[in-house]
């Protein structure tokens, strides 16, 4: 945020079944390459992580 600037804020509409097939492509994509470095992989882990905890029933 730049100094004097007012908070902005974007919505943005997901759709669920594109995300789905997104992120499914993405694993398996995932199984048919080098393996990611340690610290690429963990970024993406803790952020798997963090959705599926987001995903659970409240």
């Amino acid at each position: 945020m730049r100094p004097g600037d007012k908070r902005r804020e974007a919505a943005i509409h997901l759709h669920y079944d594109l995300s789905a097939e997104i992120l499914a492509g993405l694993a398996r994509s995932l199984t048919t390459r080098k393996p990611i470095d340690e610290p690429h992989r963990a970024e993406l882990s803790a952020a798997a992580k963090q959705l599926c905890t987001a995903l659970e029933p409240r």
